[in-house]
């Protein structure tokens, strides 16, 4: 990676050091010199002997070892289980039908989850939690998360699952449950639900016209099922419903003001938008889907607005860059985010740290957006859980080692978010030249400029957990 001169959309001039980590203001002349490549002035040649002229290079030559591995899974805070791959929708823009080729097995293999493999993940990493003994400290939150297909197609399950979790005992751990539900099974099982305080997140993109993509199987729409359950669930459960949050998935029929606006209107809720991914290049639905995407654009008037400040691509972007690549300025809580991924090609979780998902059919995978292909463990016949910690770390690196070579002429190899798992063919379609890196830096402090209380917000809406 070379040093970087740019100017911003006031005129000002700014050069960027990888190698230094710093960003710094430059006077136009010391710009139009590098530019020039005529680095004959005091200013430049001192910045050149003090090593912010040098190109960077990241041998990315980190290893993820099986004590790695070992330690995740001892502070793993969150099972998912593929309670079922059946859905009671079939939604036209689905990541699992035939515009992406990342799971192309599971629509050949279809089930649904058995209590018996439920329980041997339960019973391991209560093994597993007990190897640290009981601490007076707080408790970590452990979630165990039911997924989908539409996951209370398989209620039964998930109600074996929930009653014996809870008679079980996770050291240290302080339970909870969540589910993704699509809505149309909500107010049959909402008594159960909100008993056992579970935290919904509900899929539904808007208004009628909104979530008009969300249709069940026969092609008609499924927003009038779900709207009447959601009003029911309100009415019968008003404290617990108004935990649910709310996921959209942003489309082409979408507006990010007028879908705000009603569910604020209807629900007091502020969504959190899902950008529709590009499809896989070449797959059979692929032309169909592109014509479904649309550039999330937050409006200046709401792009400040609390719940929403942390969904703009281009503060997304600032919080990254200024957390990531600048050494002179501090993030505060952002950087005491354990950054494991600093010296590995891409921005791939290493497994485990944020997951496990468990699929209707015992295999095991570090979460439910990667490519089911290569599981990383299963429940066996027996009903014993095979986690090979040393494979598992072998199988990571050697899965990363192929991005490795593009990686490291990627501009955005400081501050990737790339997972390498979640495509099947490897491809990176976020692959950055020097070129289009210099205008996101320009992009990101021309906004600084303009707007400088815009990091301090950015740290302040930071959860941590």
């Amino acid at each position: 990676m070379e040093p970087i001169v740019f100017k911003t959309a006031s005129g000002n001039s700014y050069l960027y050091s990888p190698l230094v980590k710093a960003l710094m203001p430059i006077a136009r002349n010391d710009y139009e010199h590098f530019k020039s490549g005529v680095m004959d002035n005091d200013f430049l040649l001192l910045l050149r002997d003090r090593g912010y002229l040098d190109n960077y290079f990241a041998p990315l030559d980190g290893k993820i070892s099986r004590e790695t591995i070992e330690q995740a899974l001892i502070q793993l805070p969150q099972i998912v289980f593929e309670t079922t791959t059946n859905c009671n929708l079939s939604c036209s823009y689905c990541c699992y039908g035939e515009g992406y080729d990342t799971f192309d097995s599971r629509r050949t293999q279809m089930g649904s989850l058995s209590f018996q493999t439920a329980k041997c993940v339960i019973d391991y990493f209560v093994k597993i939690f007990a190897r640290v003994p009981v601490s007076n400290a707080p408790k970590e939150p452990f979630a165990i998360s039911f997924y989908g297909g539409e996951p209370l197609l398989n209620f039964d399950v998930v109600q074996q699952i929930v009653q014996y979790a809870e008679s079980v005992t996770f050291n240290n751990r302080d339970l909870f449950f969540t589910m993704t539900t699509n809505g149309v099974l909500l107010a049959k099982y909402a008594d159960f639900l909100a008993h056992h305080k579970f935290k919904m997140l509900i899929s539904l993109d808007g208004n009628v016209y909104h979530d008009s993509y969300r249709v069940k199987h026969n092609g008609s729409a499924s927003f009038g099922i779900v709207m009447a359950n959601l009003e029911q669930v309100k009415v019968k459960h008003p404290q617990w419903f108004s935990t649910s949050r709310f996921n959209a998935v942003y489309t082409d029929r979408s507006d990010v003001g007028e879908v705000v606006r009603w569910f604020r209107e209807k629900f007091n809720k502020t969504p959190n938008f899902s950008p529709l991914h590009m499809p896989t290049k070449g797959a059979k639905e692929s032309q169909r889907i592109v014509s479904m995407v649309k550039k999330l654009v937050i409006p200046e008037a709401m792009a400040k607005d609390h719940d929403l400040v942390t969904q703009n691509p281009l503060f997304n972007r600032i919080l990254i860059f200024t957390s990531k690549l600048f050494g002179n300025h501090v993030a505060k809580e952002y950087n005491l985010w354990d950054d494991l991924s600093t010296n590995i090609p891409t921005g791939t979780c290493v497994p485990f740290t944020k997951r496990l998902f468990v699929c209707f059919d015992g295999k095991l995978h570090p979460c439910e957006k990667v490519s089911r292909d290569i599981p990383l463990g299963e429940v066996n016949r027996n009903g014993d859980v095979i986690i090979d910690c040393s494979k598992v770390a072998d199988q990571f690196m050697t899965q990363l080692s192929r991005a490795k070579g593009k990686c490291q002429h990627c501009y955005m190899q400081l501050c990737c978010t790339k997972c390498a798992l979640c495509y099947s063919d490897g491809v990176c379609d976020e692959f950055t030249d020097k070129r289009r890196f210099t205008n996101l830096l320009s992009q990101a402090v021309s906004y600084i400029e303009q707007n400088p209380d815009i990091i301090q917000l950015l740290n302040d809406n930071i959860i941590l957990k």
